[in-house]
């Protein structure tokens, strides 16, 4: 469980029980894919677009194969990682592969510009236009005007710059930390961070628990500046007890090894065979 959690608080975390959630259930939630949480509450509107409405379909440029894999420890309990990912780009595809807690992927068809999630344990299967999640968060910036909320749910946050090599953003009782490096191949930067972007994003029609706003200028940031995050410290304070610690490290690998590639082409047939789905019928997968 804390594994499906540590992949969205490493994403996206606000002083959670000034939106809706107990910090102290950070350490319970479930999660899908990096940031997927069942709770923080705004305004509503319709969850279940068109399939392949209001999509963006625009090619993603390089199509090397790449491995990006990302490893979270708790550093309450740091023996073991509280969870694995591979994010696998496969010619304009990229794949959520999880390695902990496996149920839940994800494909990011950057052609069609649609997001498909697949439930392993259910076989069903449903999809998301970006077009669709880019109006949802320009829906949230008209909505929420009210300043000190804004605050709350990370929506103004600015990035500082600590030195060259690490920034760090922070909001309320959260803090993120984060190594940054120029990759030795530009276009490992603006890949993955699409990738994150399109994911923090969906978190827009998907039941979340933690708002992605922060999270989302952090992204920005680091693709403006041709870096990605190596490391990520999250801090998340507790005024009676003790803080938690997350440290994500990510690296980049050129080409997709046997194994994950077993995975991919696993996941392609799910993509045909599961049966499709709503939207809302799918976000009642989670436990």
């Amino acid at each position: 469980m804390l594994g499906r959690a540590a992949d969205v608080i490493m994403n996206d975390c606000t002083t959670a029980d000034r939106v809706g959630l107990q910090l102290s259930q950070l350490r319970q939630l479930s999660v899908a894919v990096l940031v997927l949480i069942p709770s923080w509450t705004g305004p509503v509107w319709s969850a279940s677009p068109e399939p392949g409405s209001t999509t963006e379909s625009r090619p993603m440029g390089d199509s090397t194969p790449l491995t990006v894999v990302r490893t979270i420890h708790d550093l309450n309990s740091p023996n073991e990682p509280v969870s694995v990912h591979w994010a696998v780009f496969d010619g304009n595809l990229a794949f959520d592969l999880p390695q902990t807690e496996a149920r839940f992927w994800t494909i990011l068809d950057f052609d069609r510009g649609e997001i498909v999630l697949l439930d392993g344990q259910r076989r069903v299967r449903t999809s998301v236009g970006i077009g669709y999640l880019q109006q949802a968060v320009a829906r949230w910036h008209a909505e929420v005007t009210d300043p000190a909320k804004r605050r709350q749910l990370g929506m103004d946050v600015r990035v500082q710059e600590v030195d060259e090599h690490r920034c760090q953003i922070e909001f309320d009782a959260a803090r993120y930390q984060m190594t940054t490096q120029v990759p030795a191949r530009p276009d490992h930067a603006a890949r993955f961070s699409r990738y994150v972007d399109w994911t923090l994003r969906l978190s827009m029609v998907r039941p979340s628990g933690l708002p992605p706003f922060a999270r989302m200028t952090l992204n920005d940031h680091l693709s403006a500046s041709g870096r990605v995050a190596t490391q990520t410290r999250l801090t998340v304070h507790h005024s009676k007890s003790s803080d938690d610690v997350l440290v994500a490290q990510t690296r980049f690998v050129d080409g997709i090894d046997p194994s994950a590639r077993d995975q991919v082409q696993q996941v392609r047939a799910m993509r045909i065979t599961y049966r499709p789905v709503s939207l809302d019928d799918f976000n009642q997968s989670d436990p």
